[in-house]
């Protein structure tokens, strides 16, 4: 049996949520970093503002 894959989830679409679930993975990463996210684009339902990501993005740079 294949291991099943974690998943991570919030109801909370926040910039605190974002950097709790990325602490969640436990991993830092090393060397240069590029953070990709999919936000989809206005005025879909499912669009995520860019600046949501700006303290996920922060933390992975100090570490």
């Amino acid at each position: 049996m294949k291991d099943m894959a974690t998943v991570y989830m919030t109801k909370n679409i926040d910039s605190d949520s974002l950097v709790k679930i990325y602490n969640a993975l436990g991993w830092s990463p090393k060397g240069k970093v590029a953070v990709k996210v999919s936000t989809g684009e206005p005025p879909a339902s499912n669009y995520l503002n860019p600046q949501l990501l700006k303290d996920v993005v922060n933390q992975v740079n100090e570490q």
